[in-house]
């Protein structure tokens, strides 16, 4: 027992080591310095690949927002296109009628019964179908005295004229129509030479 308490007493009398807090104190900060800079780095890598998605989806908006405007475009040259094919069948269609009230207007003047209710009627209508073409960009073509012009007039025949300057109308036969400066028919005209 002697020889267990010496040990002991060996033991505590040896000077123990001390503890070096500051050798701890580096050691974590080396850690904390090694741990905050993978942070950073991680952060630094974070922030350019968030950027780099903000990129992209800034580029998907813009494609996305072309596409838009291209089909926009598209389509709205589509419903202009279809407008006008429409405007341009009814007028076509509405023209004969035009032609078929004229014809009994100056059928009736011919017959001396213009004063005729009906007729005067049937003048009011054509008209109010004149006026209502004219809004949708329907045009009468042919005036007598006018030039005679080859793209929107059409010779029947030829005439001497005293009164009318040569290469002028005379007098017209059946109107012709534009659509927006597109000719729909040739107004049939005679023609002073």
């Amino acid at each position: 027992m002697n020889n267990q308490s010496n040990n002991l007493e060996k033991k505590k009398s040896k000077p123990n080591k001390e503890y070096d807090l500051d050798k701890d104190i580096s050691i974590d900060k080396k850690k904390n310095d090694t741990i905050i800079n993978k942070t950073v780095l991680d952060e630094t890598k974070l922030q350019e690949e968030i950027n780099q998605i903000n990129k992209q989806i800034k580029e998907i908006k813009l494609r996305g927002q072309a596409k838009i405007d291209n089909i926009r475009k598209i389509n709205q040259s589509n419903i202009k296109l279809i407008k006008y094919n429409k405007l341009e069948e009814f007028s076509k269609k509405i023209l004969p009628i035009i032609d078929y009230l004229e014809e009994i207007i100056k059928i009736s003047h011919k017959k001396n019964i213009q004063n005729s209710n009906i007729i005067q009627g049937l003048e009011l209508t054509l008209q109010s179908l004149l006026n209502i073409i004219e809004k949708f960009g329907i045009k009468r073509e042919g005036k007598e005295n006018e030039l005679f012009q080859d793209h929107l007039h059409q010779s029947v025949s030829n005439q001497t004229s005293e009164i009318i300057p040569p290469n002028h109308i005379i007098s017209v036969i059946k109107f012709g129509y534009t659509l927006n400066n597109i000719v729909l028919r040739k107004a049939l005209v005679q023609l002073s030479i």
